[in-house]
């Protein structure tokens, strides 16, 4: 279940409605896009009949097309034109000067939060404008600024790196106890133990020293999966999506590529232990001596 955040819901079911009204008909049947795509809504909203209210959560993606750098924002909030301080009211009075402000005209919306992929919260940034006339009262339009610059032409690649940024060490931090439970196993199997509180402490003491060996060893397989995941992950996107059973096959390939990732690193880790700490020493040599000889006083008769 999301959680409630970022854009006003009027907002999100004023564009949802102007949008399906302007899609062409044909463009179902179609298998490309008749425009370019530059903002895609990802909106889900609740009404509230008895009290006369929407909440909603809407995801935005934003495609930076205008060919410059950009780090400002300006959202439109339609239903606080609604308030009787607005630009909108002041200039429908002094274009109908009959006109009269009644209370059930009123409406708003209000941002509950705003996160930024990469960013964080910014719902402390929220700043109101007024492009127009630069009236303090009026609350349609407001703008959020980036700490990011969204550079031209791939802008929605931002938040993904910065994620990436931050599981690339997370990752490392996790391979640790990886090593160690993965190393307590091996030990847990080799030697027929059936208390698993003593092999995971024989391989702390087996692991610790040799951890830079066996931290490669792991991370040479996590590494050749990071490219197979990131090669699956570009032929999925390159499917059409009408074709559900072959997305769904590369799907199940990928996930049985981390699965023998795994396998492959507790056989290599297996293969290390054998070799290493079950590696029997050359025995010593044995000399084998010849037995003294029969001393000829031994076969003299006895008296």
């Amino acid at each position: 279940m999301p959680s409630w955040s970022p854009v006003s819901p009027v907002l999100c079911l004023a564009l949802s409605a102007s949008h399906q009204s302007s899609i062409p008909l044909a463009a179902t049947n179609s298998d490309k896009p008749l425009s370019e795509r530059v903002v895609a809504h990802d909106i889900d909203a609740r009404v509230d009949t008895r009290h006369h209210t929407i909440d909603g959560f809407e995801t935005l993606t934003y495609r930076n097309l205008t060919g410059k750098s950009q780090n400002t924002f300006p959202f439109p909030l339609y239903q606080n034109a609604f308030q009787p301080k607005s630009t909108f009211m002041t200039e429908m009075q002094g274009s109908r000067p009959s006109f009269e402000w009644k209370e059930k005209y009123r409406a708003s919306s209000e941002i509950n939060s705003l996160e930024v992929v990469g960013v964080g919260d910014l719902s402390s940034q929220v700043q109101f404008i007024s492009p127009d006339d630069g009236n303090p009262d009026d609350r349609t339009v407001f703008q959020v600024k980036l700490r990011v610059v969204l550079d031209r032409g791939g802008p929605e690649k931002t938040g993904y790196w910065l994620r990436f940024g931050a599981l690339l060490p997370t990752t490392f931090v996790l391979m640790s106890p990886c090593l160690w439970f993965d190393m307590a196993q091996v030990r847990t199997a080799v030697e027929d133990e059936w208390v698993m509180r003593r092999p995971a402490a024989q391989a702390f003491r087996l692991t610790s020293p040799n951890f830079g060996l066996l931290f490669w060893l792991y991370l040479r397989i996590s590494l050749r999966a990071w490219v197979g995941l990131a090669l699956g992950v570009w032929l999925g996107t390159q499917i059409p999506g009408q074709h559900s059973g072959l997305s769904f096959l590369a799907c199940e390939l990928v996930l049985l590529g981390w699965i023998g990732t795994r396998l492959w690193q507790r056989a290599s880790e297996m293969a290390w232990y054998q070799r290493r700490a079950l590696a029997v020493p050359a025995a010593a040599p044995v000399v084998e001596t010849a037995p003294p000889p029969e001393s000829p006083m031994g076969s003299l008769p006895k008296n």
